[in-house]
């Protein structure tokens, strides 16, 4: 387990001038806050996972089902490394359909995040790997202000789902740090 200020001191220096992020956790925990906090301490380049998901005719049951791992692959993760920017389509699920293309810039640290992003298949890419927790009474209060009526899918899908992903997958033990937003520590 890496110490909080341990993940600052890196993220300040990578080792090899580059670092790449992955930011896993529960819905509603402050992934994208805690990464656009990073974005505005750090040179940073943030992908998101949501801009991934697949349209929900091709998505399967299977934990992660919904995210498009191929294109995240071939857009995202085989460009990690390289200096030269690099474009990656986004799929807006609200109106399931590609919205436009989002231009990474690499910099010094490049943050993966989302739901999904600590699937087993692309830990190898990450230095570093957070998880995120929340109180659940936390959550539901988040997402209710958050999604208003379309909360109720998220306790009625999306959370049960991603617990069945974070408990086959062991999320909170594959993460270097643990950030338990309802308590202000990490773990």
């Amino acid at each position: 387990m890496i110490a909080y200020k341990s993940l600052f001191n890196f993220l300040k220096e990578p080792e090899n001038g580059r670092a790449v992020l992955g930011i896993d956790g529960r819905c509603a925990s402050g992934k994208t806050t805690f990464s656009a906090h990073l974005e505005s301490i750090f040179p940073s380049s943030i992908v998101h996972i949501d801009d991934f998901f697949l349209p929900h005719n091709l998505q399967k049951d299977a934990l992660g089902g919904n995210i498009d791992r191929e294109r995240f692959f071939s857009e995202v993760l085989l460009n990690l490394r390289n200096d030269a920017p690099f474009f990656y389509s986004v799929f807006d699920c609200r109106f399931q359909r590609f919205s436009d293309k989002r231009k990474i810039d690499p910099k010094n640290l490049v943050i993966i995040e989302g739901v999904y992003s600590l699937l087993p298949e692309f830990i190898p890419y990450y230095d570093i790997k957070i998880f995120m927790d929340i109180d659940p009474n936390l959550q539901k209060k988040r997402l209710i202000s958050r999604e208003g009526a379309r909360a109720d899918m998220f306790f009625k899908k999306w959370i049960p789902l991603e617990e069945s992903y974070f408990n086959t997958f062991n999320s909170r033990k594959t993460a270097d740090i643990i950030l338990s937003e309802y308590a202000g520590i990490n773990e």
